[in-house]
């Protein structure tokens, strides 16, 4: 990711009031946190960003390696993400899955991260992600 990639700053979802701007690391940490919060198809401007959420919900005998598949491409496909290395846990009793590892970004940082897809009103959990 280039030195001069600027986008604006979020806080929880929403645009500050003054203009707040981030880049390197910042930004693609915001873009993965947007792209583990997004349905997929939900974006009308690129239906095939963001999880399958839906489609995982809807299928019976989900293999944890499909889910963990999924996450790798959609961090790895963020602009500035070198690798990641991700696990999955599939939680029989509560009938849910997470996914958890880190990624290397581009400045040789490497970020861990915890996702859960589920959480209030079948939303996706907001991903953890810190140093």
């Amino acid at each position: 990711m280039g030195a001069n990639v600027l986008d604006v700053k979020l806080v929880d979802g929403d645009l500050q009031p003054y203009n707040t701007f981030i880049s390197g690391d910042d930004l693609i940490i915001q873009r993965a946190t947007i792209r583990f919060r997004t349905h997929r198809g939900e974006w009308l401007l690129d239906e095939s960003a963001g999880i399958p959420f839906i489609a995982w919900a809807e299928q019976r005998g989900l293999s944890i390696n499909a889910v963990v598949l999924q996450a790798r491409e959609e961090i790895e496909g963020i602009p500035g993400v070198i690798a990641s290395d991700l696990t999955g846990v599939w939680d029989y009793e509560a009938r849910s899955h997470s996914v958890s590892g880190t990624a290397t970004l581009a400045s040789r940082r490497v970020v861990s991260f915890a996702v859960s897809p589920y959480d209030v009103l079948g939303q996706p959990a907001t991903p953890v992600l810190g140093v």
